[in-house]
């Protein structure tokens, strides 16, 4: 957006997430996530010195959204001037705009692209990763799970036409941990092998985005 404007990030837009901000006297337009806007709701209420909130992505109805969602609503009995949109590729319009005494609603036509599905016999198949026991990737004997470990004779029927390595790994890992090696493992695969491109990467939040980013500087292949 800053670019768009000719302008750098900061002045006219900036942004505010957790442990980081960027933005000035000048800043208009703030992009922040949605634990940021709350506590600023907490200061300041009625968000007095703003005109237009946009929420984006609010079918993922995650606690911090729907309680957002909640107080915004609140605050628009209270302030008339307020402007809220609300965004997203899969929302469904009319519940929301139900719950906000059926306001208004606009649908803006786009196209799907095609979407292949990669599951992680996959991964491990192209990258030759290997999940060793005792790791903190595989399945702890005394941890409890709700999927049991499966006989590598049961994976090798399931999975005849992958490598030893795949089979070996399905039958201890723990799914339930973010497995850092794997996926700086993923991306150095797909960085070396296809045509460049961006790679988006969803993770919790910023402690595990920095495992990554140490994780790949570890490799130091690309």
């Amino acid at each position: 957006m800053a670019a768009e404007r000719c302008e750098r990030v900061g002045e006219t837009v900036g942004y505010s997430i957790r442990l980081e901000n960027k933005r000035s006297a000048k800043t208009r337009l703030l992009l922040c996530t949605t634990g940021i806007l709350l506590r600023r709701l907490q200061v300041d209420p009625d968000l007095a010195s703003v005109s237009h909130v946009f929420v984006d992505e609010v079918h993922e109805r995650d606690l911090n959204t729907d309680f957002l969602l909640i107080i915004l609503k609140a605050l628009l009995l209270r302030r008339s001037s307020l402007k809220l949109v609300l965004m997203s590729a899969t929302l469904n319009a009319e519940t929301f705009s139900k719950f906000f005494g059926g306001c208004p609603t606009a649908a803006i036509p786009g196209r799907a692209h095609p979407v292949r599905e990669f599951r992680l016999e996959d991964v491990l198949q192209v990258t030759g990763y290997e999940v060793q026991e005792g790791s903190d990737f595989a399945l702890k004997k005394k941890k409890k799970s709700t999927t049991p470990p499966r006989s590598k004779a049961s994976l090798k029927k399931l999975f005849s036409e992958y490598k030893s390595n795949v089979i070996n790994s399905l039958a201890i890992v723990d799914e339930s941990v973010i497995n850092y090696e794997l996926l700086a493992a993923l991306l150095e695969y797909i960085t070396l092998n296809h045509d460049q491109g961006a790679i988006l990467v969803f993770l919790p939040g910023m402690q595990e985005i920095t495992k990554l980013v140490d994780e790949l500087y570890k490799t130091r292949k690309f």
